[in-house]
This record gives structure tokens, C-alpha cells and sequence, in this order.
């Protein structure tokens, strides 16, 4: 998926068918971040949290509510785009479309060539559409896929921002997806310049062609991204994928993206890369696992159950798994569904799929004793085959006790503020500044930031209303760069630096402030798809009101979202081992806080000893690879 615009990549092949996370290591020990309080009258302390030795996501972004704050003028009634109905074949429109490679908005003119009792059909003036297919096509929609989608996801918005109940399918030239869903359509113009104000898909014509399975395949996939988006409106995007391609499926289309997974298993499931290429293997990811969740947790009709949790992402599974009163966690039914993607035996009641032909490539065969260093992604895994000579094998393991939230460490001293990650979240850093005394002043800080190019930005911002308004405060490094109207003023988003990220030295002129007390904020806010590594701050001081934090003293500020750490977490594992005489077995081997573990493999027959060894690294937040090493050696 594509940020914002949850797309579907031109790489689709489609044919018919009928946790709690440590914010620090030090010495081994985890450490964990203080609740975040604030010694300023300004803000009372919030109120106890259910623990404070456990991560927390960041809050989910509420559009109408940055518009009112951030916004001149910003009330924004929630349905504010122009009431529709009644529309005639023949009528013509003018539509906004964003080009995904070249992030540019453009509009097309496109005449409403069929209308069903659910969607209107329109087709971009001067492009050649068969209307025989166009009808096929969407007779399709409205007699299979809406009722299915209906029947097992939920329902889109209805009547929606438009008043409309139909849903609008656009077919256009639009570069570089089949096709996308955009909430930004959801939303007034007055939120975003660029919302058409309506429930609406778009299918790309350079891509699938009506009357095709592929574009019925698109359409029902992306139709799912506006169930979703009614019933969960900040879901990451590789559970919102994943549903969707399992939707495309329960409508009757089969995918081929699980094959490009089990091509390539060692790729982080809650992830998403940034771009419009190479995430096939992603929606692979999210499709399978989204599969075998359903299959062995409550079956497809658990999905609107599923979809509907407050959480996100690992957390919103486990929400739903803790509702039905299933012992599982996401941990768990990770670990079981590696197993299946490799045995996918019917025989065996966890480790397998109903009605779908999988196998997960053997990264790597070893055949004799022997070591090897590799790398693994969190919640990747790579599958070693080991066929190893006749007798005994002992075989150990070791990998990195710690994985970095980035390739960053603190500007000074030992900790830094960090604004957390996440799809569809707003979180932010606030204090009070009495700049009474003064009459120039000067906000310098040093920041660090990977942040997905004008799709999601970070603000330095400053009130005097306590709070109600803020104004957007340009700084040496901030970017004025705008082009899908996402950003509310002048942010950061790409990354500090040239190629790579660096710290960089930040100052913000705070004089027109001076003789006030006002209130400073740091606010990051992003979009429903893909999310970088995000921000990092330290240093931050106001020389001329001797002010100077460092994040490693007491505590001033309020912090929604923004966490104090050094930037390291407990690196974890889900280390199994399947072995075949006399029948299949599957052992969990666990690893010690020092990154370590053994198991002795036993054969006393003449015959090599062959196992399969799983390796997947298992700590949520990060992106960053675990490095390890694997020993193995005859048993004397």
C-alpha cells in the first residue's frame, strides 16, 4: 500500500477462483521509560497508567482536530462535502488523482458511463472502455463482491461525506498502481485540497481492464480498504493490506502474492516499504498471516470482530484474541503460522491453510558440522534445513542481546526524546516557556529524523491560547514542501541530512514571543501507511530563559506519544526446530536474556539427521536487522 492512498501495485497477478515492549537495555537489564509527568501548573500530572514499564502506542490522528488547532479559522463540520444523488449516465465530473510515483495531484474529466444499485461507474473522457466489460465488471461488483465483502468485512460509509450510497469507481489513467482507495476522499476540501468528497476507488487502465478478473480482483480489494477505513480509521497498513487481499479472496479471486512470500520469508510482517516498489512481498505477508489467523481463530466471519478493535496493529489482535478468551497472543500465533508456512500439513491441526498450496523457501542446507553468521529480520524468519551426518548434533546459537529503534544514538549523555512510530498517529511533546522577562529569544535543539517524504511530517509549534490554537514555527531544516495538502505549515519530513540521517543543529526564532508566557510543542503526525523511524530531539534549550534539556534530568514536559529512551531495546527471538523420525514434531528453543541457546539433536541410527531450523527475530517497533550466528557440532 501506498501511504494515504492504500494502493495496489502494478505488480498484481490475480487469477479467479470459486506487546509490551522495554524502552531501554542497559547492562543486559531492560530498562524501562518513567510515566511522563510535568512539574508545570500548566499541565497536572495525567493519571496513573495501567504500567509504566511497558511501551505505549501513540495516539491515533484525529484530522478535525488538527484542522481546529492547527488550522486559521479550523471548525471543520465532520460531513461538509456537497450532498449528491440521483447522478444519470452521461453526467460528467471533474476528479482529483494523484500521480503515486510522482506525487503529483492532477484532475481528469471523466463521464458516468454505468450506474448499479450500489456504485457509479465513471470512465476518464478520451480513454477507450468497452461498455459490455465496463457492465460485466460492475454487475460483478454489485451480485459478488459487495454482498460477500458486506457479509464477512462490514460495511463502507454510508451514506458517507457525499450523502450518497453509492460508491464512485473512477477509471483513469493513474501511474504507477492498479489502483488505490484514498481516505483523504473522506474528508472535506477544507481538510485537504485535493479530497474528490466522496466514497470513491480508483482503477488504473494502464493496469487491469474491466471485464478482466484482474480488475474485479482490484476492485474488490481496494472496495475492502473502504470497509476498513469505516470501522478502524488508523490501522497499519500491513493489517489493512492483509485484509484487503484476504477479502479479494473470500470474494472469489485468488492472489499470487503468498507465493512471493514463501519466495522470500525472512521480511518483516508489521512493515511496509517506503515507495511503490517491492511490496508485493509485503501484501504476501499480510495476506497469509491475515489467512491463518482467521482459519485457526474464529473463522472469516471473526474478521468485522477483527478489524473493529480499538488497538492497532499486534496490539488490535491481541485485543481481539484476549475478547474470545483465546490463550493466544500475537507471539504465539506468529510462531505457530512460521511452522505452517512451512509444513502446511492438514495432518497437523495448527501448522497448516484450508485450500491453499504453500511451501517457505529454505534460506540456506547445511549438510555438515559446521558454523554461519546471517541476519534476520524482526518477525522475518529464515528456515535452515539441516541434513547432517549420522550421529548426534549439538547445536548453538547466538545473536545480539540488543536491536536499535534506528541507527541513531543520543546527541549527548545517554538519552533523547523520541516521538514514537506508528500509521495514523499524532503524538506530541509539550511545555510551558515564560519568555515574560525577555525580549528575543531563540528554540535550539538538535534533531534527528527518517520521516516518509510528504506523506507524514513532524511541527514545531507554539500557542498562546493555552492550547486551543498553535502556530506552526519554521526552523532552519523544515520544509515548506507540500504537494498532496497532508502538511498543516512548515515540517520535517524526509530525512535530516543528505543520503543518510544525521543530527543536525536546529534553531527557531521564538522573539515574537518574548513577553509572554506561551506554550512550545513538538508534534508528529502521520499518515495510515507507511512509517519511518520518525524523530529524535535532544539538546533542546531556550538560552536567553537559561532553559536546557538534555532528556536525561527530571521531567517538564507533557508527553503524549513521545517517549525518553536511549534508543535500544531487548532484541527477542522465536528460535524452533522441526524434526521428522518417527513423526513431525515441532520444539520451541528458548533464548536466554544474553542472546544464547543450545539443543542437542539425538539419532543413534545410521542414517543423516534431518531437521528444519526457524530463526525469526521478534521485537516489535524496530525495523533494524538482528545479527546472529549458528554452531553446529557432533556430539562426542
Amino acid at each position: 500500500m501506498r501511504t494515504k492512498l492504500l494502493v495496489l501495485l502494478l505488480i498484481l497477478s490475480v487469477s479467479l477462483s470459486v506487546g509490551a515492549l522495554p524502552l531501554s537495555v542497559t547492562a543486559g537489564v531492560a530498562q524501562y521509560p518513567e510515566f511522563l509527568t510535568c512539574e508545570d501548573e500548566q499541565f497536572p500530572s495525567p493519571p496513573p497508567q495501567p504500567s509504566p514499564d511497558v511501551y505505549r502506542p501513540a495516539p491515533a490522528r484525529d484530522l478535525y482536530e488538527l484542522a481546529r488547532r492547527l488550522k486559521p479559522g479550523g471548525y471543520v463540520p465532520a460531513s461538509a462535502g456537497p450532498q449528491r444523488s440521483n447522478a444519470r449516465a452521461g453526467e460528467q465530473q471533474v476528479f482529483w488523482i494523484v500521480d503515486i510515483e510522482a506525487l503529483v495531484p492532477f484532475t481528469v474529466t471523466a463521464t458516468l458511463r454505468y450506474v448499479t444499485p450500489h456504485a457509479h461507474f465513471y470512465v476518464q473522457d478520451g480513454l477507450d472502455v468497452s461498455q459490455s466489460d465496463l457492465q460485466r465488471s460492475a454487475d460483478e461488483f454489485d451480485q459478488q463482491i459487495y454482498p460477500l465483502e458486506h457479509r464477512y468485512l462490514g460495511t463502507e460509509w454510508l451514506p458517507g461525506i457525499d450523502g450518497d450510497e453509492h460508491l464512485t469507481v473512477l477509471n483513469a489513467g493513474i501511474p504507477g498502481v492498479a489502483g488505490y482507495f484514498s481516505m483523504i476522499d473522506e474528508y472535506p476540501r477544507d481538510i485537504n485540497p485535493y479530497s474528490n468528497e466522496r466514497e470513491i476507488i480508483y482503477m488504473n487502465l494502464s493496469s487491469t481492464r474491466p471485464g478482466t478478473s484482474a480488475y474485479n480482483a482490484v476492485l474488490a480489494h481496494e472496495f475492502a480498504h473502504a470497509i476498513h477505513w469505516n470501522l478502524h480509521r488508523n490501522e497499519e497498513s500491513w493489517v489493512s493490506e492483509g485484509l484487503a487481499e484476504l477479502a479479494a479472496t473470500i470474494a472469489g479471486y485468488k492472489s499470487n502474492f503468498a507465493a512471493t512470500y514463501a519466495a522470500n520469508p525472512d521480511t518483516q510482517l508489521n512493515a511496509w516499504s517506503m515507495g511503490t516498489s517491492g511490496n508485493g512481498v509485503h501484501y504476501g505477508a499480510g495476506y497469509l498471516f491475515m489467512m491463518y489467523l482467521t482459519q485457526q481463530y474464529g473463522g472469516y466471519e471473526a474478521l468485522p470482530d477483527i478489524i473493529s478493535q480499538a488497538s492497532d496493529g499486534m496490539d488490535g489482535i491481541d485485543a481481539y484474541l484476549t475478547k474470545h478468551d483465546y490463550a493466544a497472543r500475537f507471539d504465539d500465533v506468529f510462531r505457530d503460522w512460521l511452522v505452517a508456512n512451512y509444513l502446511n500439513d492438514p495432518a497437523q491441526e495448527h501448522y497448516h491453510y484450508q485450500d491453499l498450496d504453500i511451501k517457505a523457501k529454505v534460506e540456506r542446507k547445511i549438510e555438515d558440522y559446521g558454523d554461519w553468521s546471517e541476519t534476520v529480520h524482526q518477525y522475518g524468519a529464515d528456515y535452515v534445513e539441516l541434513n547432517l551426518p549420522p550421529g548426534g548434533a549439538r547445536i548453538s546459537f547466538v545473536g545480539d542481546t540488543s536491536a536499535p529503534l534506528a541507527q541513531v544514538q543520543p546527541y549527548s549523555g545517554s538519552r533523547m526524546w523520541w516521538s514514537n512510530r506508528g500509521d495514523g498517529i499524532d503524538a506530541t511533546l509539550t511545555r510551558e516557556l515564560d519568555l515574560s522577562g525577555v525580549d528575543q529569544a531563540t528554540l535550539q535543539y538538535a534533531v534527528w529524523y527518517d520521516i516518509e517524504r510528504n506523506w507524514d511530517y513532524a511541527y514545531v509549534e507554539a500557542s498562546t491560547d493555552g492550547g486551543a490554537t498553535w502556530s506552526i514555527l519554521s526552523g532552519t531544516h523544515s520544509s515548506p514542501e507540500n504537494p498532496l495538502g497532508l502538511s498543516f505549515g512548515p515540517g520535517y519530513t524526509s530525512t535530516s541530512g543528505e543520503s543518510q540521517p544525521e543530527w543536525q543543529q536546529e534553531e527557531v526564532d521564538l522573539t515574537p514571543y518574548a513577553g509572554q508566557r506561551i506554550l512550545l510543542r513538538f508534534e508528529y503526525v502521520t499518515d495510515e501507511g507507511t512509517n519511518g523511524p520518525s524523530l529524535f530531539l535532544d539538546d533542546i534549550a531556550v538560552p536567553e530563559i537559561d532553559f536546557f534539556d538534555d532528556a536525561e534530568g527530571a521531567l517538564t514536559w507533557q508527553a503524549d506519544g513521545f517517549l525518553r529512551t536511549d534508543g535500544v531495546l531487548p532484541q527477542k527471538y522465536i528460535l524452533q526446530l522441526l524434526t521428522f523420525d518417527p513423526q513431525t514434531a515441532v520444539t520451541q528453543v528458548p533464548v536466554d536474556a544474553d542472546g544464547q541457546a543450545s539443543l542437542t539433536l539425538e539419532n543413534v541410527s545410521d542414517m543423516p539427521t534431518r531437521a528444519i531450523l526457524i530463526i525469526a527475530g521478534a521485537t516489535p517497533v524496530t525495523t533494524e536487522v538482528a545479527h546472529y550466528q549458528v554452531d553446529v557440532e557432533p556430539v562426542e
